[in-house]
């Protein structure tokens, strides 16, 4: 199953618009699901608003990226329960860390009282 998307790209950086208010140029940009909403985010940047910056969009392109689906063979369940798993690991050795923290304290409370 595929989508078809649309970006903004900077012709000489190969950057990708940000969209919103402020637009920036970036690695991976937003993405616009339909043609109608790039062209109103670009309305929305033209000289009747506010938020204009005429030279932003000057060498800009409008790129069309086509999305594909494609289902991993991987275990979901299988990676919750391993991720659980380093969790109690961590958490086991914070503890560890904790008691071997505290019987330091305690030794240098006792030895300089």
């Amino acid at each position: 199953m595929a989508e078809t998307v649309y970006k903004i790209r900077d012709r000489e950086t190969g950057l990708f618009s940000s969209g919103g208010h402020n637009p920036r140029w970036e690695k991976d940009g937003k993405i616009w699901r339909t043609m109608a909403n790039l062209k109103s985010h670009l309305t929305r940047l033209s000289p009747n608003f506010r938020h204009h910056d005429p030279g932003f969009h000057a060498n800009a392109e409008i790129v069309e990226c086509v999305i594909s689906a494609v289902p991993l063979d991987l275990d979901v369940c299988a990676m919750i329960s391993e991720a659980w798993e380093r969790k109690r690991k961590r958490d086991e050795n914070d503890k560890a860390k904790q008691a071997e923290y505290r019987r330091l304290r305690w030794e240098l409370d006792r030895r300089y009282r």
